[in-house]
């Protein structure tokens, strides 16, 4: 076997053995002379394998043997992204004792605290909180943690972000609301929450739509109902002259949206 053929082999190893946790293997190959920053043939580094899968020993051998904190997988996602994005609390905890930035910014313009928010994992992000990650950061599209949440849906990290005095009126490039958000997307029960929040409920965003215009339109009867059971104007027209209703009519939607009118009354 070639000296060139023995490394890859021992690539392999190390890398594999990082993304299992098999921590003695990691010690042997690394005391051999092995890089703390090899990759797959994918390009996914060991540190980045092992922040994935929840590996935090492995992550902190690693990060003692000199591995940067900035790897990156195939997709250009740090450890910390990674571990954020998987809930991986351990992990999240060595990288940050290692003091990785909570405000790292990846490729696709997200910081940690937003991929946490956006996959539903509560204990990350109130590790990330805790290491003073900013609520209100946003992203290159105005988005902030609050905006991916409401939109996906992250019924779990909804209170933390809250309760971290996240802005409930903030605003994406396009003038969206939190709450326009989760109308838009039918997410209902983080519509609620905000709503109970207070969240202002005729919010209109850069083109005067309104989160009740975003629900008629989508079809969202649960989230129309809510809005309206809050206090949303019924007649508010849009920068184009048309209100929910007349949106729902032009987007299909408008035997859902008499749905929840008769509803309420």
């Amino acid at each position: 076997m070639s000296g060139d053929s023995a490394n890859f082999d021992d690539t392999v190893a190390l890398v594999r053995a990082c993304h299992v946790g098999h921590e003695a293997a990691v010690r042997l190959l690394l005391a051999e002379g092995l890089s703390p920053s090899s990759a797959d043939a994918e390009g996914n580094s060991a540190v980045c394998l092992a922040a994935g899968a929840g590996q935090s020993a492995v992550v902190r051998i690693l990060l003692e043997a000199r591995a940067s904190l900035e790897e990156i997988d195939v997709h250009d996602r740090t450890p910390l992204c990674l571990a954020s994005m998987r809930g991986r609390k351990e992990v999240i905890r060595e990288l940050l004792d290692a003091r990785a930035d909570p405000e790292t910014v990846g490729v696709d313009g997200l910081r940690p605290l937003m991929i946490a928010s956006r996959a539903n994992q509560p204990q990350a992000v109130s590790f990330l909180l805790s290491a003073r990650a900013d609520v209100n950061a946003v992203d290159e599209d105005g988005a902030s943690s609050l905006i991916w949440a409401a939109s996906s849906g992250s019924t779990r990290v909804l209170p933390l972000l809250l309760a971290a005095r996240a802005d409930m009126e903030c605003r994406d490039i396009e003038g969206a609301t939190p709450l326009a958000w989760a109308a838009s997307e039918g997410q209902d029960e983080v519509l609620q929450k905000l709503l109970e929040a207070r969240a202002h409920p005729d919010a209109a965003d850069n083109a005067g739509r309104t989160p009740l215009s975003w629900a008629a339109g989508r079809g969202q009867e649960i989230a129309a109902k809510a809005l309206l059971v809050a206090g949303a104007d019924l007649t508010k027209k849009d920068g184009a002259g048309l209100s929910a209703q007349e949106w729902a009519a032009a987007e299909g939607c408008e035997d859902a949206f008499l749905r929840t009118l008769a509803a309420l009354n």
